[in-house]
C-alpha cells in the first residue's frame, strides 16, 4: 500500500529520521561506464523521479541519484540503466525496523541478532551468518525494503535532485525490482494537476485522457526503453 498524502507532506520528527549517517554514505567515486562524468542537478517539480529513472534507463547510466525534500534525504543507485538499490534517512526504512514491521522473524530471535544501532549492511550480515536468513531470502527482503523507499519518493513533486555518475554502491547488493509496475502505480497516485501539467502541450485532450497517457508514459516507458 502506498504511503498516504499526510505522510508525504507533514514535517518529519527527529524520531523518524535515522541517526546513523552511514545509511546515506555507502558509496565511492570512480570507475563505471557512465555516459558523462559531471554531476547534474535540478528540481523534482520539473523532473519527477519517474522521469529521471526513465532518462537513466534510456541512457544506460550508472551512478547515484540523491533526492532531498526538507529534512528527508534518499539515494537511488543505478547500474547500466537499472535501479539496483535505494535508501533513505527515515528510520522506518531501516532494515531492523522493516523486519519487525513485516514480522519476518520472531521478535526474540530478531532482537538477539540485530539492534537498531547496526547499519543495514551489518544487520544483514548478522542475520545470514547466524543462519536466520539465507542469502536468497535476504535478497528478496532487500528488494522489498528498496520498494518501500521508492514508493513515497515517486510521489514527490517538490524537492531537489542531484545525479553523480562517479558514485558507486560499496555494498555488494543488486536488488531485482518490479519497477515498471511500481512506476505505473505511482503515476496513478500523483496529484491530477501535476500529471496534467506534464502533458499540457495538448490542451484538446481531456484531463482523464492526459492522466491515462501520463501513467502509461511514466510507468511503461521504463520497461520498453
Amino acid at each position: 500500500m502506498f504511503f498516504n498524502n499526510s505522510f508525504l507532506t507533514k514535517s518529519t520528527s527527529d524520531e523518524q529520521l535515522t541517526t546513523d549517517s552511514r545509511q546515506l554514505s555507502c558509496y565511492h567515486e570512480g570507475g563505471g561506464t557512465a555516459a558523462f562524468t559531471y554531476s547534474m542537478k535540478g528540481h523534482l517539480r520539473e523532473h519527477p523521479l519517474a522521469e529521471l529513472i526513465r532518462e537513466i534507463s534510456a541512457a544506460r547510466l550508472s551512478g547515484a541519484l540523491r533526492l532531498a525534500r526538507e529534512r528527508v534525504q534518499a539515494i537511488v543507485y543505478a547500474e547500466a540503466g537499472e535501479i539496483i538499490f535505494a535508501r533513505s534517512n527515515l528510520r522506518v526504512h531501516r532494515m531492523a525496523v522493516s523486519l519487525r514491521r513485516w514480522g519476518v522473524l520472531p521478535e526474540d530471535k530478531l532482537s538477539a541478532l540485530v539492534t537498531e544501532f547496526m547499519s543495514d549492511a551489518e544487520a544483514s550480515a548478522a542475520l545470514v551468518a547466524a543462519g536466520a536468513l539465507t542469502q536468497e531470502a535476504l535478497g528478496k527482503l532487500q528488494a522489498r525494503q528498496v520498494t518501500d523507499v521508492l514508493r513515497p519518493l515517486l510521489l514527490w513533486t517538490e524537492g531537489e535532485w542531484t545525479f553523480d555518475p562517479r558514485a558507486r554502491l560499496v555494498e555488494d547488493v543488486r536488488c531485482v525490482l518490479e519497477l515498471p509496475q511500481l512506476l505505473l502505480e505511482a503515476a496513478r497516485q500523483l496529484p491530477e494537476e501535476f500529471v496534467a501539467a506534464r502533458l499540457s502541450g495538448n490542451p484538446l485532450w481531456s484531463l482523464d485522457a492526459r492522466l491515462t497517457v501520463a501513467a502509461e508514459e511514466l510507468g511503461v516507458a521504463y520497461a520498453t526503453s
